[in-house]
């Protein structure tokens, strides 16, 4: 179940939808070539253990990081785990999986304006995220954890470590995600090595 419910009743600005409509025709495309490397039954299997593991510390789950080389399948890897969660009926699926891929949108900003309207939409609150990426990572941090344990919510981010600031600059953004996320929200993250 995609934000798709959420996002057909949403006052979502254009831009952001617009944005949504890339994201998920780049992942469909990735999806439906998937290179062998990536098509194992370990590396789908350590990340539906993952996806299924229960926080009974209730401190929160940590995200969850592929590294891959250029080349080797890793965002068509992303591309089909999103597609599967988002393919599954709505009483055992996530309440909305969101797809970020660098390549297609390499700004921090814009990744997280997606997130946290999103998240946002799903909390019942407002629909337009904050301007400016520390507005946003705030924002982003009182929502995950508002909607920590009434909500199941998933992030793939392909491509993390090529986010970039207004100014063209890389973001770090891994550093600056809390260590460990709600008990219901979980983030894949592909990053790819040299």
């Amino acid at each position: 179940w995609l934000v798709g419910a959420v996002r057909e009743n949403s006052e979502n600005p254009p831009r952001l939808m617009a944005m949504e409509d890339e994201h998920r025709a780049f992942a469909l495309q990735l999806s439906d070539s998937a290179v062998p490397l990536w098509r194992n039954r370990d590396a789908e299997g350590r990340v539906d253990t993952w996806i299924n593991s229960v926080d009974v510390l209730g401190v929160g789950m940590p995200p969850f990081v592929f590294h891959g080389a250029p080349g080797a399948g890793l965002s068509a890897f992303l591309a089909t785990v999103w597609r599967r969660q988002v393919e599954k009926d709505a009483s055992e699926g996530f309440d909305g999986v969101l797809l970020h891929f660098a390549e297609v949108d390499p700004s921090a900003t814009g990744m997280l304006s997606r997130v946290v309207s999103m998240l946002g939409r799903i909390a019942g609150g407002r629909d337009d995220p904050p301007i400016g990426f520390a507005a946003l990572m705030s924002e982003f941090n009182s929502l995950q954890a508002s909607l920590a344990r009434s909500h199941k919510v998933m992030i793939v981010l392909d491509g993390a470590t090529s986010l970039l600031d207004e100014e063209g600059r890389q973001v770090d953004f891994l550093s600056r995600l809390p260590f460990k996320l709600g008990a219901s929200m979980r983030v894949l993250v592909g990053v790819p090595t040299s």
